[in-house]
């Protein structure tokens, strides 16, 4: 047998040797801090229990370590050595010997591995290295070896022993008996015992198995089979696992125990080395999600789900929780941000849906479909608001506005065209006017189809049947009038044939007759003056229509041109042009000249002129005159658009008792009228000026708190314009009360009251007695002295006011009531856990019984002597801080006259609830359990599961619980002991660890 039998295990294998020179003996500070004194018994018994003992016919003995004995047996009988008080110095020192001598045999226990302790040399001797000392060995004992060689199906195949005693504690050489073929050998049986040679008696014999498979499974582990060196670069989970095999059919414990150990460190190498790689695929894993793989940046525009799924699952092989816990916080941040990119997203396509949905083929290019209606433009809305990107909901907002401008052109559409053919019989021909419409109808749908924008292609049409209605229900031709100048001395036109035609000038006709049959009419006048305005009227005797034209005279030579733009209310200005000889342009309305234009190159302009034009049925004209200011030419501007009205109202602050209430309202405003508290009480007088003013205002207006509001209506009387008064100053309520003193037994009580009192009412102690009767400013109550009775009643008259709301209340001075003793005294606190178990203090002579109340409850009476009280017995009824606590002291009716409250407040004495035992845990079997306890604790007692078992002795501070290894059998249940004050109060409670 050679090296190829390495090493397989670690052995240690107690030699049983005695020692004598070397003692070792447990550091100071390795003792318990405070353990409970030690009986001599006790520490006797704990000496002998770590020998086994041997007794010889020449009546010695040897005392050798147990093989269950272990360091903390020793530690423990060392321990209770140096706590035991009432033992000799003589024994102790003996006793302290032995365990030096006990953990000596321990100390030279012998590590043996094979490949470091055994060898076999080229002449076949074999040896083994590092045994013991023979000096270490008494006289008359020796030490023998033997190592047996099996083969797989464990059948002895060799032996070896030791030829003689062991000299130099080096090698001893073995004799080879039988030796086997190495590569046959699988199991290895070592064997160490200590004999007497006197005696020729075996005091001691150790057996160690090797298995030589597992060793050397466990060997090709490591580099070079050494395990200091580390496990092997190309070591594979397989590996670790094959050589687990091989150890699970070991059945020697300790050899079993040595070789897992061995593996266990190069799992936890491999499990290193695994979780590097492990962390670095996971950390680069969660990098790569990121811009320019940096976690401090946000993720990739490419990165997925799957990919951060991908990393999580490197993530979640991470085994240690701190690198774990840190890449999780990155796999966090890159979810939350594909989370919030894919809500964007998912938010920018539902909007995307719905716009496209409104358009033919969903195609936001087309027009939108003819379901299209509002509902669905407001949905597609509401989905792009809740897009977050400005630029995408932008471009979506730009298609909701058009489908939107598009669906509100095509109801403007529809509503024109249902105008438009409900004018008609045969709609939508449109071809046979109906008998009932009239010009309004017409009028009305020509101003719906007027609005369309002129792109709308439906307009034309629409337009077209508009005329036709218009053609159809004047039946009149249009009348033409010819131009004329002031050298004219004809006019002509054309108009409805065969019908009557007047020619004016303003008022004046200047000519009449009939139109001829062909439609042409002309007649001789008088020359007319330079822009006299001339109108040929034709009036069709059929149907009594009429059409006019208009003409202005012409001077010769003379640029009298004027023109004027239309204008719409609101505009700010009116342009227009006017001829070489108009000097000055000015504007007219109503008849009233506003303003005079600018002027320049034939272009004039009237400026901020919209607070004059303020309704389409204004009178707007502009009017040309020449340079000595004779009008030349005057034009109507035609006026479109919305009335504009001027509602204007304001309302000066009022100053209560003032007689006037005054302010400013607009032109458009009829009426101003004054509301006090939601009600309309007056009319203001309206000054041409823009001013009102209202009288009298005091008889409506008292209070500081009344609401004051000035209300315009318009000439149909509708209310245009509200303004709230400020109000300032104080109430001008007489709401005085005034009662007399009230002499007790008098049976009324009398005073007076102001005129803003209703009523008067008598109450006593805060309840509604009796009503006064009143007679002018003086009231009476009567019939009262049963309700005042004491001088201790609270006596007061209230007045309310019409409405029943109390306005004054005042107290009733009384007199000829004794004086009473009241009196009532209580201490300021009561300690919670103080032991006080009562309240002590003084009455007064007219206190009948004192009480006690909690939380506003009656609990207790007190017990009363002589002016003093105790309330006993009380600790059960105030039980935290938060009790209200209160003494009462009432009369012989009882009715209470006095009333004390008390704090209630923990105790600020600091008890000594202590309570501690003397050893760590309890030992099953012992008797007692020993401990110390504070000097407020009264009782000790033993709970098993949650039951009181027994009750301690108490003694200075030292408790003793006796019997307890009849209480406590196993560590199954749960032993406390349990601290109770002189109350029976629970005030500690400690876990016994049960062994």
């Amino acid at each position: 047998m050679n090296k190829n039998i390495k090493k397989v295990a670690t052995v240690i294998l107690a030699t049983n040797v005695l020692a004598s020179t070397i003692i070792s003996t447990l550091p100071v500070g390795t003792q318990a801090a405070t353990v409970a004194p030690t009986s001599i018994t006790e520490v006797r018994e704990a000496v002998a229990g770590l020998f086994n003992k041997v007794s010889f016919p020449d009546n010695t003995s040897y005392e050798y370590l147990k093989e269950s004995t272990t360091q903390a047996m020793i530690n423990e009988a060392r321990t209770k050595l140096n706590n035991c008080s009432d033992i000799t110095p003589t024994e102790k020192n003996s006793l302290n010997n032995r365990i030096n001598l006990v953990e000596q045999q321990l100390a030279v226990s012998m590590n043996f591995t094979l490949d470091k302790n055994f060898d076999v040399t080229k002449d076949n001797i074999t040896h083994i290295y590092n045994l013991p000392s023979n000096n270490l060995l008494p006289a008359n004992f020796y030490l023998r070896s033997r190592l047996y060689f099996f083969d797989a199906n464990h059948n002895n195949i060799g032996l070896m022993s030791t030829t003689s005693l062991i000299s130099d504690g080096v090698s001893a050489p073995f004799r080879p008996d039988i030796l086997p073929n190495a590569k046959d050998v699988k199991y290895i049986q070592y064997s160490y015992s200590v004999y007497s040679g006197t005696f020729n008696c075996q005091l001691s014999n150790f057996t160690k198995e090797i298995s030589v498979d597992a060793a050397n499974a466990v060997d090709s582990l490591f580099i070079d089979g050494d395990s200091s060196k580390g496990i092997r670069e190309d070591l594979s989970q397989a590996d670790i696992d094959k050589a687990q095999t091989v150890i699970n059919t070991i059945t020697d414990a300790t050899q079993k125990e040595d070789l897992q150990t061995e593996l266990d460190k190069a799992q936890t190498e491999l499990n290193e080395k695994n979780s590097n790689v492990i962390n670095d695929e996971a950390k680069a894993a969660i990098d790569a999600l990121f811009i320019d793989n940096n976690p401090a940046n946000h993720i990739k525009p490419t990165t997925d789900q799957v990919a951060i799924d991908a990393a999580k699952a490197k993530v979640d092989k991470v085994t240690d929780l701190a690198v774990k816990a840190d890449l999780n916080a990155e796999i966090a941040k890159a979810q939350a941000e594909l989370d919030a990119a894919n809500t964007e997203k998912a938010r920018e396509a539902a909007a995307t849906v719905a716009v496209n949905d409104l358009f033919i083929n969903d195609n936001s290019a087309n027009h939108i479909k003819p379901t299209t209606d509002q509902a669905k433009v407001v949905a597609a809305q509401a989905k792009v608001n809740t897009v977050t990107d400005p630029t995408k909901r932008a471009e979506l907002q730009v298609l909701v506005d058009k489908a939107q401008n598009e669906l509100n052109t095509k109801k403007a559409v529809d509503d024109a065209t249902a105008s438009v053919n409900a004018l008609f019989a045969d709609a939508p021909t449109n071809s046979v006017l109906k008998d009932s419409t009239t010009q309004a109808m017409i009028d009305a749908a020509k101003a719906k189809v007027d609005a369309l924008p002129a792109t709308t292609p439906e307009k034309t049409g629409l337009v077209t049947d508009v005329a036709k209605a218009n053609t159809q229900f004047n039946r009149i031709a249009p009348t033409t009038i010819g131009g004329l100048t002031t050298d004219s001395t004809n006019v002509s036109g054309n108009g409805e044939p065969n019908s009557t035609i007047v020619i004016q000038n303003g008022a004046t006709t200047i000519a009449s007759g009939k139109v001829g049959s062909d439609g042409n009419y002309n007649f001789t006048i008088s020359k007319q003056p330079a822009l006299a305005t001339i109108t040929a009227t034709v009036t069709k005797a059929s149907n009594g229509k009429t059409a006019s034209a208009s003409t202005i005279v012409v001077a010769i030579a003379k640029d009298y041109k004027l023109t004027a733009k239309d204008y719409k209310t609101g505009d700010t200005s009116l342009t227009g042009t006017y001829g070489a000889n108009i000097a000055k342009v000015r504007l007219f309305v109503n008849g009233t000249l506003i303003v005079q234009g600018t002027t320049s190159n034939g272009n004039y302009t009237f400026a901020n002129i919209a607070k004059f034009i303020t309704k389409p049925t204004d009178k707007v004209e502009v009017v040309g005159v020449d340079s000595g200011y004779v009008e030349r030419a005057r034009v109507t501007v035609k006026v479109t658009g919305d009335p504009v009205y001027d509602y204007n109202l304001t309302a000066n602050d009022y100053t209560l008792g003032g007689t006037t209430i005054t302010g400013k309202y607009g032109k458009d405003v009829s009426k101003v009228r004054l509301w006090v508290n939601d009600t309309v009480v007056g009319q203001a007088t309206t000054n041409a000026d823009g001013t009102y003013s209202i009288i009298n205002v005091p008889s409506w207006v008292k209070l500081s708190t009344d609401k004051v509001e000035v209300v315009g209506v318009n000439a149909a009387y509708k209310e245009v314009a509200r303004k709230t008064v400020v109000t300032k100053g104080a109430s001008i309520l007489d709401t005085s009360l005034t009662p007399k003193t009230y002499t007790k037994g008098d049976a009324n009580l009398t005073g007076t009251f102001g005129k803003d009192i209703s009523k008067v009412r008598l109450w006593v102690n805060g309840t509604l007695v009796k009503q006064a009767t009143t007679n002018g400013s003086m009231f009476t109550v009567s019939d009262i002295a049963s309700f005042i009775t004491s001088k201790d009643d609270k006596v007061e008259v209230v007045g309310v006011n019409a409405q029943y709301n109390e306005v004054n209340r005042v107290t009733v001075p009384t007199t000829g009531f004794s004086t009473l003793d009241n009196a009532l005294t209580a201490p300021s606190v009561y300690l919670l856990n103080s032991n006080t178990s009562n309240i002590i203090g003084t009455y007064g002579s007219n206190v009948a019984k004192v009480r006690l109340f909690v939380n506003g409850v009656v609990v207790k009476q007190a017990v009363t002597t002589a002016g003093n009280y105790s309330l006993n017995g009380i600790a059960d009824f105030i039980k935290q801080t938060t009790d209200v606590v209160e003494v009462v002291a009432v009369d012989s009716q009882y009715k209470e006259v006095n009333r004390k409250t008390i704090s209630v407040q923990n105790n600020p004495v600091i008890k000594d609830y202590n309570l501690t035992m003397d050893k760590a845990s309890y030992l099953i079997g012992d008797k007692t359990i020993t401990g110390s306890y504070g000097k407020d604790i009264s009782f000790v007692r033993l709970a098993i599961d949650g039951v009181n078992v027994k009750t301690a002795s108490l003694n200075n501070g030292i408790f003793t619980l006796n019997g307890v290894d009849g209480s406590v059998k196993d560590g199954t249940h749960l032993v406390e002991i349990v601290a109770s004050d002189a109350g029976y109060k629970e005030v500690k409670r400690i876990t016994v660890t049960v062994k």
